[in-house]
C-alpha cells in the first residue's frame, strides 16, 4: 500500500485533536464527533448508516408484503413507513450537513423500538423480524467506542430475547430466543471489541508518527499541524511563540566519540527541554541537533526569561552526558504573525536563532561568509518543495492478526457454542435434540476449540479447516434437533458474519455465502416454519451488515495503515526513520541467516553541513536535506532501503549484491551528494562520507548499526585528515 501523507491530510487534520485528549467537558456532539474522527470518520457517517439501515429494513418489509401480504399487518406496514421517513431524514441530514449528539441515542432507540413492536405485533414474523435487531445495534459498535455502544447493546439484546420469547407460541420460542439472543450479542460485542482494539492500535500508530523516536518528543509533523492549529487561533487574537533552538558545536559530540554518544546528548537535552515546558507548551524535535518550542505569548509570560531557563536547562543536560564539548545551546524565537504559514513561522524562528547564532561563532576565525538569501525566499522554496516520495513500508502485514487472533476467535465461537447448547437444551424446549445429544456436541464444540487454540499457529489453511468443521458441527447440531432446528438455525449466520473477523474481505465473502446457503438449503428443506420470508429476511439484512462489515474495516484499517506508514516515515525528507531502519536491517539479517549471506550498508554523513546552518539558516538547511535525500533516493535501487537517521546522516540497506556493486553504490551515492548540495549552496563544501558495511555471523539489528555507526565515526576521521593535508599542501 503506497500512501502518502497528502492522501489523508484532512483525516489528520482532524485526527491530531481527538488521539489523547480528555473529552469530559465536550457536549455530547463533540465527543461523538471526537469518537467518529478517531477512527478516520466524519459526522456524516452515522447518518449514511441510518439512511441504509433504515431504508433497507423499510423496504424489506414492504417487499416482504408482495410475497406474503396476508401476514403483514397495518402495523407493520405503518412501521416501515416509519422507517422510510427515518431514511428520508438521514437524507436531509446528509445533505445539509446537521450533526447533533442527541440524534445517535434517537436514531438507535427508534431503530429497535420499530422492530421490537413489529415483531411483538405480529407473532408469525417475530423469528423474522430477528435478525434486522442486529442493525440498530451493530452500527453504533462500529461507529463509537465502548462506553456508547455497550448500552445500545443491552437494550437492543433484551428485546430481542423477549420479542421472540412471547412473539409467538411455538414449542421452542424460548430456544430460538436464547439462541437468537447468544448470536446477536456475540456478533456486536465481536464488532465492539475489535473496534476497541482498532481504535488502540490507531491511537498507537498515530501517537509515533508525530512522535520523534529518539527523544520522544513531537516530531516536525506534530510541529506543523499545531502550527497550523494555532496560526488560525491567532487570527482572532490568541498569539503564540516559536523557539528555534541549536546545540553548540554538537557535530563534535559524533565526531570526536560516535553516534551513540550523541543519540545520549540529545535525548538527555530533549529531557531537560521538556522539564522547563509549561501546560500548553509543544517541545519538538526538528532532526539532528535541532529543537522547537510552542509556547502562548500571553501577556503575562516572560518570554526571554523562558528562554533563559531553556539555556540553562540545556547546559545541564549536555554537561552531564558529554562535558568535553561545548555545552551550550543558541536559541531564537519568534512571535506570531496573522496568516502565518508553518513554513514561514519556521523561518522567521530560524532567522532569530540564526542571529543567535552569529553570536556565538563571533570571533572564530576562518568563519565562511554567509550567502545572502532572504528568509521569505526560504520559506517559498521549503513549502514548494514538499516530501520525497518514499519506497512504501509494509504496513498491511498482520493487520487483520493485530486486530483480531484467527485462532483465538474460532476458539471462542467454538467453546461459546459447547456451552450454550446444554444450557439451552437443559433450559428449553429444543424438540428432538436431547440433552444427551446437546453435552456430545458441546464435546465437538468443545475439542474444536482447543484444537483451534493449539493449531492456531499453523498457518491460515489450520484457521479454514476449523471454519469447516465449525459449520459442519452447526448443520449436524440443527438437523439433530428436528423441527427445533429453526431455533439454532441462526447459528449458521453467526459463523457467517464472524468471518469477516478472520478473513479478507474476499475470503470472509466466500465463507459467508457458504454457510448462507446451508442455512438456507437446511431451514427450506426441512419446512421451518415461515422459512421463505425468515430466509429472504436474513439474507437481505446479513448481507448489508457483511457489506458495512467489509467496508467500514477496510476503511479503518486503511486509516491505520496510514498512520503505521507515517510512523516509520521520516517528516522532514519523506524517507524511512530510524524505527523503519531497524526493522528492515532485522529482516534483511534474518533473511540472509537463512541462505548463508551478509547484509550490505552504505552509512553517509554529509561533511560540513553544520555551516549551512550555522551560516545561512535551519530552514535552508532542512532544503538542502531534502535535496540530498532525493540524491541519495535516485541514485540506489528500487529494492534498497533509504533512511535518515537523524540530522545529515543517512543509510541504505541495500539487497544482496557482490562488494563491487555496492562500492559502485556508494560512489555513485557520494557523487550525487555533491551535484545536490553544489546546487544548492555552492560556498560550502558538498562531499559526504561515505562508508560500507557488512554484516557478520550472529550480527543482531544493533550490531550492525553501532557497527556502520563506528565505520562512519572512522570515516569521518579519514576525511578529515585528507582535508586537512590537502589544505596544507595547497597552502
Amino acid at each position: 500500500m503506497d500512501l502518502r501523507e497528502h492522501e489523508l491530510q484532512a483525516a489528520d487534520g482532524r485526527s491530531h485533536r481527538s488521539v489523547g485528549e480528555d473529552d469530559s467537558g465536550a457536549d455530547l456532539s463533540e465527543r461523538i464527533g471526537r469518537e467518529l474522527e478517531e477512527i478516520g470518520l466524519t459526522e456524516m457517517a452515522p447518518w449514511v448508516s441510518s439512511l441504509v439501515l433504515f431504508g433497507t429494513g423499510g423496504l424489506a418489509v414492504l417487499g416482504a408484503e408482495l410475497f406474503v401480504p396476508d401476514k403483514i399487518s397495518p402495523l407493520v406496514d405503518l412501521l416501515a413507513t416509519i422507517a422510510l421517513v427515518m431514511a428520508a431524514f438521514s437524507l436531509w441530514a446528509i445533505k445539509n450537513r446537521r450533526f447533533v449528539g442527541w440524534a445517535t441515542p434517537v436514531r438507535v432507540f427508534t431503530g429497535i423500538g420499530i422492530i421490537f413492536i413489529g415483531g411483538l405485533t405480529d407473532p408469525a414474523l417475530a423469528g423474522t423480524f430477528t435478525m434486522i435487531l442486529m442493525f440498530p445495534m451493530i452500527s453504533p459498535a462500529y461507529l463509537y467506542a465502548a462506553r456508547r455502544s455497550v448500552p445500545f447493546m443491552i437494550v437492543g439484546t433484551t428485546a430481542l430475547v423477549v420479542m421472540v420469547a412471547i412473539g409467538h407460541d411455538r414449542p421452542w420460542s424460548t430456544a430460538q430466543a436464547l439462541v437468537a439472543g447468544t448470536v446477536v450479542a456475540t456478533l456486536v460485542s465481536s464488532v465492539i471489541v475489535s473496534q476497541s482494539r482498532l481504535r488502540m492500535l490507531i491511537r498507537l500508530h498515530y501517537e509515533r508518527s508525530i512522535t520523534d523516536p529518539l527523544t520522544g518528543l513531537a516530531n516536525t509533523r506534530r510541529l506543523k499541524r499545531e502550527l497550523e492549529r494555532r496560526s488560525a487561533a491567532a487570527e482572532s487574537g490568541t498569539g503564540f511563540a516559536l523557539f528555534a533552538i541549536d546545540l553548540d558545536n554538537f557535530k563534535q559530540v559524533n565526531d570526536r566519540f560516535d553516534h551513540r554518544k550523541g543519540d545520549a546528548v540529545l535525548a538527555a537535552v530533549g529531557e531537560a527541554l521538556r522539564s522547563q515546558a509549561e501546560p500548553g507548551d509543544l517541545v519538538a524535535r526538528r532532526g539532528g541537533d535541532e529543537f522547537s518550542v510552542l509556547v502562548p505569548a500571553d501577556d503575562g509570560r516572560d518570554l526571554d526569561d523562558f528562554a533563559e531557563r531553556l539555556r540553562r536547562a540545556i547546559v545541564v543536560a549536555r554537561k552531564r552526558t558529554c562535558p568535553h564539548v561545548t555545552p551550550s545551546g543558541s536559541i531564537g524565537y519568534a512571535l506570531a504573525q496573522a496568516g502565518d504559514s508553518p513554513e514561514a513561522a519556521i523561518a522567521r524562528a530560524d532567522a532569530a536563532l540564526h542571529e543567535s547564532k552569529q553570536q556565538f561563532h563571533d570571533g572564530r576565525a576562518g568563519r565562511r561568509a554567509p550567502v545572502v538569501q532572504s528568509v521569505t525566499d526560504i520559506a517559498r522554496k521549503r513549502a514548494g518543495a514538499g516530501p520525497v516520495e518514499s519506497a512504501p513500508a509494509k504496513t498491511s502485514k498482520g493487520f487483520l492478526r493485530a486486530i483480531g487472533q484467527r485462532w483465538f476467535i474460532v476458539a471462542s465461537i467454538s467453546f461459546e457454542l459447547a456451552v450454550m447448547l446444554p444450557i439451552v437444551s437443559l433450559i428449553a424446549d429444543t424438540g428432538e435434540l436431547s440433552l444427551v445429544e446437546a453435552l456430545a456436541f458441546s464435546v465437538g464444540f468443545l475439542t474444536l476449540a482447543v484444537a483451534s487454540w493449539a493449531t492456531g499457529q499453523l498457518g491460515i489453511w489450520a484457521t479454514h479447516i476449523s471454519f469447516l468443521l465449525l459449520g459442519g458441527l452447526i448443520a449436524a447440531a440443527v438437523l439433530s434437533a428436528g423441527p427445533a432446528g429453526a431455533a439454532f438455525v441462526d447459528l449458521f449466520l453467526l459463523s457467517g458474519l464472524i468471518s469477516f473477523f478472520i478473513f479478507t474481505p474476499r475470503v470472509a465473502a466466500f465463507w459467508f455465502v457458504a454457510m448462507l446457503a446451508a442455512m438456507s438449503t437446511i431451514a427450506l428443506t426441512e419446512h421451518f416454519p415461515n422459512a421463505g420470508a425468515r430466509m429472504g429476511m436474513t439474507v437481505a439484512v446479513s448481507a448489508v451488515l457483511a457489506t458495512m462489515f467489509a467496508k467500514i474495516r477496510k476503511l479503518t484499517v486503511k486509516y491505520m495503515e496510514h498512520h503505521a506508514e507515517m510512523a516509520q516515515i521520516d517528516p522532514l525528507t519523506g524517507l524511512a526513520n530510524r524505527r523503519l531502519l531497524h526493522d528492515r536491517v532485522s529482516e534483511s539479517l534474518e533473511e540472509a541467516s537463512g541462505q548463508d549471506a551478509s547484509v550490505a550498508m552504505l552509512a553517509i554523513d554529509l561533511d560540513d553541513f553544520k555551516l549551512v546552518n550555522d551560516t545561512i539558516s535551519h530552514s535552508f538547511g532542512d532544503q538542502v536535506l531534502c535535496d540530498v535525500a532525493e540524491a541519495i533516493r535516485s541514485t540506489t535501487r528500487p529494492e534498497d532501503l533509504v533512511a535518515r537517521r537523524g540530522g545529515d546522516e543517512f543509510y541504505v540497506v541495500c539487497c544482496q549484491s557482490s562488494a563491487d556493486a555496492i562500492d559502485s553504490i556508494a560512489q555513485r551515492v557520494g557523487e550525487a551528494i555533491a551535484r545536490a548540495r553544489l546546487d544548492a549552496c555552492p560556498n560550502i563544501n558538498p562531499s559526504a562520507t561515505v562508508v560500507t558495511i557488512e554484516s557478520e555471523p550472529g550480527d543482531t539489528a544493533d550490531d550492525l548499526l553501532y557497527r556502520a555507526d563506528v565505520a562512519l565515526h572512522a570515516g569521518k576521521v579519514r576525511s578529515h585528515t585528507e582535508r586537512e593535508r590537502s589544505h596544507l599542501r595547497s597552502a
